[in-house]
């Protein structure tokens, strides 16, 4: 079975800009990604930052229960109260989190201050109009920054991070990235990997488009024409309604001997004296070469060869 070329050139097009679909998304999804993993770090120094500054304001009495520091007591306006804790988790990270305990009950953290902090450390990475929230839960009660808890469904949710050794306490954080600082997180390479594979394919699609039509523009001066039917001469090629039909060479100059025998019978002893004067098989290679002419015509039923015995071949032409 043929196949047709322009149809195999636009599916190929076709599969070109789905790749590039894929690949797009992909380095999309990339940047994301990373813009998600800055997000992060800027919410913990955030985090980290409004811990000590509320820790500046306010002398938390801690002191360790044992020398392998099993545990912690904590004095505070309730009394002291001990909490024990795994000998593996690290000293510094206990006593912080032994300190946010103590705060929440005299300064707890602010949503506004710590989105504050969020939007000045984004600022200091390069990352810029974006709207972020926070909200900290305590105790199972939330408190939202601009007491605003709304955030559009393509915004990054941050996991919920616990800041205190009791995990009464967590911290949520969310963005809405525009996609212009997406772009600027994507990586150099990624980003002009897609750029190049773009205008490479852009070229290539428009290249093809190109040729496609010029393929139609035929140059009259070497033609036969035929109603919707075009013999280029030069190139020995058929167009029928401006579709290339596929012709052998042979086949295309047996189609031309019947268009200049317009109305008339061409027969068998007439074919055999233009193309195979001394061979002994021609009768089977006539038979032969008018099937295939008549199949590359069945499409077009306009065009026929009509077979008459003791006549030979015509070309017929529906008006």
């Amino acid at each position: 079975m043929k196949i047709n070329a322009k149809l195999l050139l636009l599916a190929s097009i076709a599969l070109g800009w789905l790749i590039f679909s894929i690949l797009l998304y992909f380095t999309y999804k990339e940047g994301k990604n990373n813009l998600t993993d800055k997000i992060i770090d800027c919410v913990q120094d955030a985090i980290n930052t409004d811990y000590q500054e509320r820790l500046n304001k306010i002398l938390v009495l801690y002191r360790p229960t044992g020398r392998k520091i099993k545990g912690f007591q904590i004095e505070s306006e309730d009394g002291i109260e001990t909490i024990s804790f795994n000998e593996g988790t690290n000293q510094s990270a206990v006593e912080r989190l032994c300190n946010q305990y103590v705060l929440s009950k005299i300064l707890p953290p602010s949503p506004d201050e710590i989105n504050d902090l969020l939007k000045n450390k984004l600022k200091r990475n390069g990352v810029e109009n974006v709207r972020t929230g926070i909200i900290y839960s305590n105790n199972g009660k939330s408190f939202f920054s601009n007491s605003d808890s709304t955030y559009s469904k393509s915004s990054i949710i941050l996991p919920t991070k616990y800041i205190d050794i009791k995990k009464a306490q967590s911290i949520q954080a969310w963005a809405t990235v525009p996609y212009t600082e997406i772009i600027k997180i994507i990586s150099p390479k990624s980003f002009w990997s897609v750029v190049t594979y773009f205008i490479v394919l852009f070229i290539v699609s428009i290249s093809s488009i190109k040729g496609t039509k010029h393929g139609k523009q035929i140059n009259r001066s070497e033609c036969i024409e035929m109603g919707n039917m075009i013999l280029n001469l030069e190139s020995q090629n058929l167009y029928i309604n401006g579709n290339l039909c596929q012709l052998t060479p042979i086949d295309f100059r047996l189609l031309l001997l019947f268009i200049n025998s317009p109305n008339k019978f061409v027969t068998k002893e007439n074919i055999k004296n233009k193309f195979w004067p001394t061979d002994e098989n021609s009768d089977s290679k006539i038979h032969t070469h008018i099937s295939t002419l008549k199949s590359s015509l069945k499409d077009y039923p306009e065009y026929t060869i009509i077979t008459e015995i003791n006549k030979g071949y015509r070309f017929n032409v529906k008006e």
